[in-house]
């Protein structure tokens, strides 16, 4: 069972990322507790919004008494709780940053913590500071639901992913420094050719999980783990059967917006290249 549900400081409902055995256990909850009915799978625009709202409602319901508890504890005795074990062997996580509150729900399959504390990174490099877009905005909600379900389909095979480490793929010496040296030169050819300076640009070569080269030009800020986890993920959430793909999310810590390039190669190698947009630095 799986469940993530962000809130915003005044309590409004932003997002919610759920499994079937979630859904069916917030509907035994409803009507237990005798709430509103939500209108059934129909396929009218008007209808399903109508659903939707219903849907946004209960939880809003369910979890409200939660979310006085947790504010109260938090605010009135700086003491708020991390996480929360049920009944049912579930484990309730909060994580709060920026007045955003995002409280995950997992099963002992998953770590509920780090289930949350991922999420919300993930969501921040998707919208950057301003969570608030994934209410009104289906084309952010659908990429952070997509990269949620990657980072939860990998986490089941990969260590690195669930450990949060890098992995490099064990390459010899010589053979690291070819690579290295042709990443370079792609580097200097997107200033060169493409009018990119170097110091907006990162070039990655990935293997499913595993890193097998990182260069970034000159004056760039090095990546730092988590960011390079979640170029993992985003490499493997798009489907590669296109030639290649191409999104603008946000990475970095300092909000600095990026467009990636991705290129699926031979072996199942992907190569990233990262583009700062040009707006941000002079």
């Amino acid at each position: 069972m799986i469940g993530v549900i962000l809130f915003d400081n005044h309590d409004d409902l932003l997002y919610v990322y759920s499994d079937h055995e979630f859904k069916n256990r917030i509907r035994c909850v409803s009507n237990t507790l005798d709430m509103c009915a939500v209108p059934g799978e129909i396929a009218q625009d008007d209808d399903i919004r109508t659903r939707l709202d219903a849907e946004s409602m209960i939880l809003m319901q369910i979890f409200s008494p939660l979310l006085t508890s947790y504010r109260i504890m938090n605010q009135e005795f700086q003491n708020s709780y991390d996480c929360i074990t049920c009944e049912d062997g579930s484990t309730t996580a909060f994580y709060e940053q920026m007045g955003f509150l995002l409280i995950a729900v997992a099963k002992s399959t998953v770590n509920a913590a780090h289930l949350a504390r991922v999420s919300f990174s993930v969501m921040q490099h998707v919208c950057g500071p301003s969570l608030s877009v994934l209410k009104h905005s289906n084309t952010h909600s659908e990429l952070a639901t997509l990269l949620i379900e990657t980072f939860l389909k990998l986490r089941q095979s990969s260590q690195p992913i669930v450990t949060e480490s890098l992995h490099y793929e064990p390459i010899c010496e010589v053979v690291n420094s070819s690579i290295l040296r042709v990443l370079q030169v792609a580097v200097s050819d997107l200033s060169v050719r493409g009018g990119i300076p170097e110091n907006r640009s990162h070039i990655l070569i990935i293997k499913e999980t595993s890193i097998v080269a990182i260069y970034s030009g000159r004056g760039t800020s090095e990546l730092r783990i988590d960011e390079i986890l979640f170029l993992i993920i985003v490499a493997n959430a798009f489907d590669h059967s296109k030639s290649s793909t191409r999104h603008s999310l946000l990475i970095l810590e300092s909000c600095v917006p990026y467009t990636i390039h991705i290129q699926r190669v031979e072996n199942g190698l992907d190569v990233i290249v990262l583009i700062e947009v040009n707006t941000y630095r002079q």
